[in-house]
């Protein structure tokens, strides 16, 4: 039987999932306390090795604030 836990490996297809869901208005905290997710950690690691994660990732983050802004 194998054991399946948080990915923790990066892909284009977890971090463009983590960059909707931010523009969509969820945290990243709220997005990582999913178990399909990454932890928290694995995230902010991968902003550091990954510049265009990390370009989506600040892209999102400012379109999910504009939203919030907006409410």
């Amino acid at each position: 039987m194998a054991v399946t836990g948080r990915p923790s490996d990066y892909s284009e297809e977890l971090a463009a999932e983590i960059c909707g869901r931010m523009t969509a208005g969820e945290s990243l905290r709220s997005i990582c306390s999913s178990d399909s997710m990454p932890c928290l950690s694995s995230v902010y690691l991968w902003l550091g090795k990954y510049p265009t994660f990390s370009e989506n990732y600040a892209n999102a983050q400012r379109e999910r604030a504009t939203a919030m802004f907006e409410e």
